[in-house]
């Protein structure tokens, strides 16, 4: 089975959060310090992904919303396809 990535990990969680979005800080827990850079590289993807700014406790920061409107994210990941172009794991919704 494939290895799920940082990008992958935060596209899910992205899509169960729906309207709520992902603070930062709640970010950096799933894609480590890096995820801005894999927010960067989802949205060259074509992701559409959205911050905005805001504090959560003393920590500034912003939150992160997937603006993607279709019936996948209603449904659950059910497993992963491998695509060799990309070279990375794909999720499968059912």
């Amino acid at each position: 089975m494939a290895k799920i990535t940082k990008q992958q990990k935060i596209i899910e969680a992205l899509t169960l959060a729906g309207d709520t979005g992902i603070h930062s800080y709640q970010m950096r827990q799933i894609g480590g310090l890096q995820a801005p850079v894999r927010i960067m590289e989802l949205k060259e993807m074509g992701y559409n992904i959205t911050s905005h700014p805001e504090k959560m406790g003393n920590t500034t920061g912003c939150r992160y919303f997937l603006n993607k409107v279709i019936s996948q994210i209603q449904n659950k990941i059910i497993g992963y396809q491998f695509d060799d172009t990309a070279n990375m794991a794909i999720p499968i919704y059912g």
